[in-house]
């Protein structure tokens, strides 16, 4: 992506304080003659709008997303159009056949999302303006946590559901 682009627009997702899909809000972020928005998809709110150089400390998130910095309001994005495997539910051979089906276009479509986590990057650094005194930024989680995250949360589910079963059985 070259600098001189006047206009640069992408798919994204907000995350919320659960870095997931549940708690997220789809729309547009948008970098036009400077200045950088973010509206959403339902009701084309407007989340923020205001000159990329009023904007600090710009951070990738595990390369499918980005941090970036409004003053001391941090916003984290997933970028580029989510994608889901669509299963018919009435056959688990043909509901297993079309996921791995599926495989190759989910990757390339995943390899979209990182290029384009990448120009954003690439366009945001140079213009973002320094950290304000008054602001500590903290680092992006780690890969690590986010796969720490999601096995945590898969066993404390699975520890409701089987202490559910035992208790009402």
């Amino acid at each position: 992506m070259t600098m001189a682009k006047a206009m640069f627009e992408t798919d994204a997702e907000q995350l919320r304080w659960v870095p997931i899909s549940l708690v997220s809000t789809s729309g547009k972020l948008r970098l036009e003659n400077d200045v950088l928005s973010f509206r959403t998809a339902i009701r084309k709110r407007v989340v923020f709008e205001a000159p990329v150089s009023e904007f600090h400390s710009v951070a990738p998130m595990t390369k499918l997303g980005l941090h970036i910095w409004l003053g001391a309001k941090r916003y984290r994005f997933t970028i580029g159009a989510l994608t889901a495997v669509h299963a018919s539910g009435t056959n688990d051979v043909l509901d297993g056949v079309l996921a791995a089906a599926s495989i190759p276009a989910a990757k390339a479509h995943d390899d979209h999302n990182k290029s384009l986590t990448a120009q954003w990057i690439e366009l945001l650094q140079p213009r973002i303006g320094p950290v304000p005194s008054s602001v500590k930024v903290r680092r992006p989680w780690p890969f690590w946590t986010w796969i720490a995250g999601i096995i945590g949360a898969t066993a404390a589910l699975v520890g409701v559901i089987v202490a559910g079963t035992l208790a009402f059985g």
